[in-house]
Order: structure tokens, then C-alpha cells, then sequence
């Protein structure tokens, strides 16, 4: 219980001595604007006034008098109608004490219980570079994170790799384009940074297929993302692969409970969330599971992760991070929570406010961005602040173990360049750190 409830309780308990009745009005206790009034203020005689039927002066008078307040905090001070509190020389000194005895821990709880919670944040696409935008979204989603364990609950900082899709496939196209010096293909993605991918596929023999230096592509940036947050002090107990979703045929799972309970329709060749299909305006995307050439969509993979984290890991509830630009897609993974069987409570959706340019917005295929490597490129990350461990994984389905961990397999990193392994390594762009190796994953 903090100071200001301990002084609000004993204000109500002086009210009640004073002849006032249950319900009591509120007696609004407040911090002071001005530091000669004390710390905290209530304008109790005028809120009882009614109810007492004496004069507000002469009620906070006596609410001074009756007042006990714990461990002998705050002074009481009755001026005109209000009674104001200011807390003791000797209390702080005290509270001092205390703060400094128990070190970090000062204030932790147990008010989660041990709750598993996943907290999904950032997860940009991994086919551009990481821009200050982002940086908002990964500082909020540690924080939270932090606070969570703080709190008393399991936590579980998860990154989740866009590397299975449509987007997926045009980065490697695009990439294949710079490399044979091509205009990108309809909608790709253009910047130094392809030119720079391009050019290290080159020296690295990769494959000029564009599967080949997709899977390169994705894996590089990857280890970029993790430098760079690690710069931040933003580390992930798990980055998981959208692709396992597909692999492992969880995606599928979820997408054939809802066929079963006929929640999918076709229509134009396509297969749609029926309980959103007729709805007006927004993405066709958000309620199409399957598109007519038979490709999955992102709400396609999405529902096979909802099935991941809630039934397969057994997460008690799940809270994510997200830009403000995907508020309408709030909606809709709520709706297919209730699809699937899940409560929709347990998945909390937190949404970040856009970072806006003097020259307008930033835009990653239009190659128009502030990189988070410039905005940060003096800082250096944390020394004394435990971070978790990194694990990359595309998940092998088991149970957990007795730590309360899920089972994880190690993310394919065949192609994964190092300094040391690729040719002409000493060209290595600067701007392009390697991340560090993951360590093993930390006991619970």
C-alpha cells in the first residue's frame, strides 16, 4: 500500500469518527501544486459540509484532531476547508532506508501469481531496416515486460519472424533484381540496404534463386535486429518462425476447427473468415484465410498462432504490441480467438503512436526512413540490467519441461554469414554488426 492510500484510508477513518456515514463522498486527496501547502491535500470540510452540516473550516479542524495516520508519516494541517499533509523529515529518511536495503527489488510483488504471460512485441517484417518508429515499439514492449516480471508474473519476451509469405518472397525477388542490376519487381523493396544484401550474397556464392536469397536475406537481418536491439538492451527469450506454423501443421489445425464449425466459406475462389466477410471497407486480407491462387494470408498464419500460444505453450494470457496503423485489425484476432474457442480476454492489444517526420512518412519499400541505427549509433547498451537469454526457434510440439519452458529447436542458420566466413569479410558494411550467438535459455 502506497503513502497516499494509507493517508486517504485513516482520512476516511477520521470522517467516520467525525459523525459521517457510509457512503462516504469522495474526499479527493491529491498531490499539492504548491510545496507550501505540503505534499498532499484534501478539501474534506467542504466534501462533509453537506453531510455534517457544520462549517467546512471547522470540520477539517477536527478531521486534523482524529486523524492517525501509520507509522507516523504526515502531519496533518487544517487551513480554511482543507486539510493538508506533509510527510515527516524522519519517515523519508526511514523510507530511504528501506529502499536502499532491499536494492532492485524495492517495491517487486507477487500480484501475478506466476501467471504465464507472453508479451509478442515489435516483430516487424525482417525485410527492411529497423526505423525509429520501431524503436518506440521495442522500448514499450520491454518495458511492459518488465514490469510484468516485476509484478510477480512468468513473462516471455517473444519476436515473431515474418519469414513465410508473400512479402518473404518479394524481398528475395528484389533482392535477386539488385543483384543482376534489374528494376524491382511490382511493389519490392529498394534502399542501400538491398543494394548492400545483394552485393554480400555475392561474396557469400549464395545462390541467385530467389528462394535461396530470400532465406539469406531474412536470416542477415535478422542478426542485424538482434545488434541493434541488444544496443537498446531489448533482448528475446524466443524469435519464432512463422514459417514453423506451416511446417509443423499447426496453422493448418487452426485453419481446419474453423471449417469444421463452418466459419470458412468460399467465394471468388478464395476462402474467408465468414464471421467477417460482409463486412464493409478495410483489407480484403483481414478476412481472407486463403487467397484464389492458393497462397495463405498473414490472418491465415495468425490463426495457427493463436492456437501456439494458447494451447500448444499453454500461455495464461498473451499481450501484444502493435502499431497504431493495424487498430482495425484488433477486431478481427479477437473474432477468431472466439472462433477457436480461446477467451478472448486473455489477448490484450496495445497499440503505438506513429513517430512523424519533418518531411512526412516513413516508408520501407519507398526506401524513406531514419534508420534506428543512425538515431542510435552513440549509445551502448546496458551493463547492469539482467537481460534474458536469445533463443531462435521453429519449435518442435511437446510438452513443456518441468522449468515451465516451451520445447524449442534451433532456427536453420546454414546460411547465417560471420565476418570470418564470408568472402571479402573485411568490406563488411559497417552499419551491419553481427548479433551475439544465443546462450542457453535462462531457469525459470
Amino acid at each position: 500500500m502506497t503513502v497516499r492510500e494509507e493517508i486517504a484510508q485513516a482520512l476516511e477513518r477520521a470522517a467516520r469518527a467525525a459523525g459521517a456515514q457510509d457512503p462516504l463522498p469522495d474526499l479527493e486527496l491529491s498531490r499539492t501544486r504548491n510545496a507550501a501547502h505540503g505534499d498532499f491535500a484534501s478539501p474534506a470540510g467542504l466534501k462533509l459540509a453537506r453531510v455534517l452540516r457544520r462549517p467546512p473550516d471547522q470540520i477539517a479542524r477536527e478531521l486534523a484532531e482524529k486523524l492517525e495516520l501509520p507509522g507516523g508519516a504526515a502531519t496533518a494541517e487544517p487551513v480554511g476547508g482543507y486539510v493538508n499533509f506533509r510527510l515527516r523529515t524522519e519517515w523519508l529518511r526511514r523510507l530511504v532506508g528501506e529502499v536502499v536495503a532491499a536494492g532492485p527489488r524495492y517495491g517487486a510483488s507477487d500480484q501475478g501469481g506466476g501467471e504465464r504471460v507472453q508479451v509478442e512485441f515489435l516483430s516487424t517484417n525482417p525485410t527492411g531496416p529497423l526505423h525509429i518508429g520501431h524503436g518506440r515499439g521495442a522500448i514499450l514492449g520491454d518495458a511492459l515486460s518488465s514490469l510484468l516480471e516485476f509484478t510477480g508474473h512468468s513473462t516471455w519476451r517473444e519476436y515473431y519472424i515474418n519469414d513465410y509469405g508473400r512479402q518473404a518472397r518479394l524481398f528475395g525477388a528484389s533482392i535477386l533484381a539488385r543483384l543482376r542490376n534489374q528494376d524491382p519487381p511490382a511493389n519490392g523493396y529498394v534502399g542501400d540496404y538491398v543494394t548492400e544484401l545483394a552485393e554480400l550474397a555475392r561474396a557469400a556464392a549464395v545462390p541467385e534463386t530467389e528462394e535461396a536469397l530470400q532465406e539469406f536475406g531474412l536470416e542477415l537481418m535478422v542478426e542485424r535486429f538482434k545488434a541493434l536491439l541488444e544496443r537498446l538492451g531489448v533482448r528475446y527469450h524466443e524469435w519464432f518462425s512463422e514459417r514453423s506454423l506451416w511446417e509443423s501443421g499447426e496453422a493448418q489445425k487452426a485453419i481446419d476447427r474453423l471449417r469444421q464449425r463452418g466459419l470458412l466459406r468460399e467465394r471468388d475462389g478464395a476462402t474467408w473468415f465468414v464471421p467477417a466477410m460482409d463486412e464493409e471497407g478495410g483489407d480484403a486480407d483481414d478476412r481472407v484465410v486463403f487467397r484464389s491462387d492458393g497462397a495463405h494470408t498473414y490472418f491465415g498464419s495468425d490463426l495457427g498462432y493463436l492456437v501456439n500460444r494458447f494451447e500448444t505453450r499453454g500461455f495464461h494470457r498473451v499481450i501484444e504490441v502493435w502499431g497504431a496503423d493495424h487498430h482495425g485489425y484488433v477486431p478481427r484476432m479477437k473474432q477468431a480467438c472466439a472462433a477457436l474457442g480461446i477467451d478472448a480476454e486473455r489477448l490484450v492489444i496495445i497499440l503505438n503512436q506513429f513517430v512523424t517526420l519533418k518531411e512526412g512518412k516513413m516508408s520501407k519499400r519507398a526506401g524513406r526512413f531514419v534508420t534506428l541505427e543512425e538515431s542510435t549509433s552513440s549509445w551502448r547498451p546496458p551493463t547492469t540490467r539482467p537481460t534474458p537469454s536469445i533463443t531462435c526457434s521453429t519449435r518442435t510440439h511437446g510438452s513443456a519441461g518441468s522449468s515451465g519452458r516451451p520445447p524449442a529447436a534451433s532456427f536453420p542458420r546454414s546460411r547465417t554469414p560471420t565476418r570470418s566466413s564470408i568472402p571479402g569479410s573485411s568490406t563488411w558494411p559497417a552499419s551491419w554488426p553481427i548479433g551475439p550467438t544465443p546462450s542457453p535459455r535462462p531457469p525459470a
